[in-house]
């Protein structure tokens, strides 16, 4: 039930755009109508990009910092998923609150802008993403941080992904 759960959440993450992300925000648009090929991971989980299977995994996984205790359990069950232990788990949780503040702030000010530069989103983005990962290969101990690689890598098969909203 869970997984499933979380299949159509990343559905809708991915190829319903524009969408309610979890912060309650509209994710981003381009402004196109057109519909764009989308990468369908039970098939090529290959050419869905790291960067992009991570940032849905830390969306899908994150808390803010103020989260309900039934919001803690959801997560610690999903980052449990990864097989991590309950201490590389409280490690994680900080680290992803701090990611699940910084995405909403970067969002907004994107919705916010009068100028909708989506290079620069994009840019930002990537690197918010990096740095989270960087930020757990630090917190994490190295076993944790390996699970979290092999279980990203897996979750891609769970993933449909448009080409243009990578």
């Amino acid at each position: 039930m869970v997984r499933v759960s979380f299949v159509v959440i990343l559905y809708c993450v991915c190829v319903l755009t524009p969408s309610t992300a979890q912060n309650g925000s509209v994710a981003p648009s381009q402004g196109t109508s057109r519909m764009s090929e989308v990468i369908d991971g039970s098939v090529h989980p290959e050419l869905i990009p790291d960067a992009t299977a991570y940032r849905l995994w830390f969306i899908a996984s994150s808390e803010f910092p103020n989260a309900t205790p039934a919001e803690q359990m959801r997560q610690k069950a999903h980052l449990g998923r990864a097989g991590l232990s309950d201490t590389d788990i409280q490690a994680a949780a900080g680290v992803l609150a701090s990611f699940k503040v910084q995405y909403s702030q970067l969002i907004a000010h994107y919705n916010e802008s009068d100028t909708k530069d989506l290079g620069a989103l994009i840019h930002n983005r990537e690197g918010l993403v990096q740095a989270t990962r960087d930020s757990l290969r630090v917190v994490l101990t190295p076993e944790g941080m390996a699970k979290i690689d092999a279980h990203v890598q897996r979750e891609k098969r769970l993933m449909k992904v448009a080409k243009e909203g990578q």
